[in-house]
C-alpha cells in the first residue's frame, strides 16, 4: 500500500474542520461492537493506523467548505435545504465485505443499492439548492468506510501477512444506515486517523 496521506484528496485548505456529509452508525447498533472486537483482533502494523471505531463513517460528501465560509443566512439555507431532502429518504441497509486492501487503506466495500445512489444524489441536489455547487467534491465510488489508513508505505510481503490476518478476524456485516450527519472533519496526521464533531443530523424519512 501507499501513503494514504500523499493522495490529492487529503490536501485540504485547512486540516481542521472541513464539513462533510456521513452516514454513521447509530450508538445502539451491533456493528459497533463488532469493530471494535475487529480493531483488537487484528491488532497493530507498522505503517498502518487503524481508525477508532467510534470514527467510523461513511462518507456521502465531502465539501470544500468550513463553517467560517458560510455567514448565518447560508449557514441555515443549507441546513433547511438538507433538512427537506432528508425526509424523503427512507432508511435503508448496506452489506459489507469484510475490510480488504486496497491502493492506499484498508477499506470495507458494502454492495451497491439503489437507496444509497438516491441519497448521494439528494445530498448534492440539496447543496446546489443552497447555492454550494462550487463547494462539491467528487461523489464517493460506492459505499464503503475505511477500517485502517496507510501511514507509511508497507511492503507486498506485509500487505499479503495482512489479508490473511482480516481473512481470519474480520466478517462480513450489515449497516443500517437511519440518518445523515454533517461533521466538521479533522486529519490527525501524526496518528494516521481521522476524527470529527457531530453539528446536526437528520433522521432518515420522517
Amino acid at each position: 500500500m501507499k501513503r494514504f496521506f500523499d493522495r490529492p484528496d487529503t490536501k485540504w485548505r485547512n486540516l481542521s474542520g472541513a464539513l462533510h456529509l456521513y452516514a454513521l452508525p447509530d450508538e445502539t447498533d451491533p456493528v459497533l461492537s463488532r469493530l471494535s472486537q475487529e480493531d483488537a483482533r487484528v491488532g497493530q502494523w507498522p505503517g498502518l493506523s487503524l481508525q477508532p471505531p467510534r470514527f467510523i463513517h461513511m462518507t456521502m460528501q465531502r465539501l470544500d467548505l468550513y463553517r467560517e465560509d458560510l455567514d448565518q443566512v447560508s449557514w441555515e439555507r443549507m441546513l433547511e435545504s438538507l433538512g427537506r431532502v432528508s425526509s424523503s429518504i427512507d432508511p435503508f441497509s448496506i452489506h459489507f465485505a469484510r475490510p480488504c486492501i486496497r491502493d492506499t487503506a484498508v477499506e470495507a466495500l458494502g454492495e451497491p443499492v439503489a437507496q444509497w445512489q438516491k441519497a448521494v444524489a439528494a445530498i448534492r441536489g440539496a447543496l446546489c439548492s443552497a447555492g454550494l455547487e462550487s463547494a462539491l467534491t467528487d461523489e464517493p465510488f460506492g459505499p464503503h468506510y475505511t477500517f485502517a489508513y496507510c501511514r507509511k508505505d508497507t511492503s507486498s510481503s506485509q500487505d499479503a501477512r495482512l489479508a490473511e490476518d482480516l481473512e481470519r478476524n474480520c466478517e462480513p456485516h450489515t449497516w443500517q444506515v437511519n440518518t445523515i450527519y454533517l461533521v466538521a472533519v479533522k486529519q490527525y496526521l501524526d496518528e494516521g486517523v481521522f476524527r470529527f464533531e457531530r453539528l446536526h443530523c437528520w433522521p432518515l424519512g420522517i
